[in-house]
């Protein structure tokens, strides 16, 4: 069974409508007179008006961005190993899904598959040691 990898949304807001609106603003300050109040208000007041605008017109944009594996065992040299171990298993597994393209012949790999579960367990309950079964 594939353990499932924890994703987090994540909105990415558009820097388009940052850049208009600052275009807009010194376009108005040319139209309209800046050595007078008014003038300064008019042309906030239709810069934060076609920044709203803007903002409609450019949504931001959902990501689905995947978090690293967390573990939180209290013991910060234990921690960094498991974090390791977990990235040999994720390399141990894209070596064997290449070499399984390739066609060439594997060895069991019930070794992973134990050390996935035990890994699984640990990040599951930190406090309660994971116990692999050897077959």
């Amino acid at each position: 069974m594939a353990e499932q990898k924890r994703t987090v949304e994540k909105k990415v807001r558009s820097g388009w409508p940052m850049l208009i609106t600052a275009m807009l603003i010194i376009v108005f300050g040319l139209i309209f007179p800046l050595y007078r109040i008014w003038g300064i208000i008019v042309t906030a007041v239709l810069g934060v008006a076609a920044f709203l605008i803007l903002r409609l017109i450019f949504p931001a944009k959902t990501e689905i961005v995947e978090l690293p594996p967390e573990y939180k065992t209290g013991i910060a040299e234990l921690d960094k190993a498991l974090l390791e171990a977990d990235g040999h298993l994720a390399s141990c597994a894209s070596s064997t899904t290449a070499s399984r393209t390739k066609g060439s012949p594997l060895p069991s790999t019930g070794w992973s598959t134990r050390a996935t579960r035990s890994l699984r367990s640990l990040r599951a309950s930190p406090k309660k040691p994971a116990v692999c079964a050897v077959s």
